[in-house]
């Protein structure tokens, strides 16, 4: 038992630290405290979501689980950034080029139906971590589409800016 919870206590301490790391590559890359800001929430809900999925689901977290939630994290950030850069309104390359929506969905929703037919498998723990991690990334594409776009309106309708459109018609 004490093995299990130094292994679990020293994988913690390895997912705060690349949080922390990939917190500041946004904010070094947006230099926006607003995009960083919408970038990041999501994060923050898809870990609570993670937590709740996997007790409802009775999901073990081993450690293939572990390094696809990691890369789910890591796809959902970039994907926030691309929606939160645009959203934004700062001028650069996704202002100038009106950044589509699809372009922050690819990714997610690509790696999703790439672990999907795991789900498949004869083996029950491969078609857990399958099935687990394309509901996780569906989730994440949702955060995507939902809630960067609600929390850039909400910061706008506080600073009373003008809101900037995700989709150009």
């Amino acid at each position: 038992l004490a093995r299990n919870e130094i292994i679990h206590h020293e994988t913690m301490l390895a997912l705060a630290m690349a949080l922390a790391f990939a917190a500041f590559i946004v904010l070094a890359t947006l230099r926006n405290i607003t995009a960083w800001l919408l970038s990041l929430a999501p994060a923050a809900a898809f870990a609570t979501l993670t937590a709740a999925l996997t007790v409802l689901l009775n999901i073990s977290l081993n450690a293939s689980m572990l390094a696809g939630l990691t890369a789910a994290a890591g796809v959902l950030i970039a994907s926030s950034m691309r929606v939160a850069d645009h959203l934004s309104a700062r001028p650069g390359p996704a202002a100038a080029n009106g950044m589509a929506l699809r372009a922050a969905l690819l990714p997610p929703l690509a790696l999703a139906g790439a672990v999907g037919p795991l789900a498949l498998s004869s083996r029950p723990s491969v078609a857990e971590v399958g099935g687990a991690l394309a509901l996780l990334l569906l989730i994440a594409a949702l955060l995507v589409v939902m809630l960067v776009p609600a929390l850039a309106r909400w910061l706008d309708t506080i600073t009373g800016r003008q809101p900037v459109r995700l989709l150009r018609r």
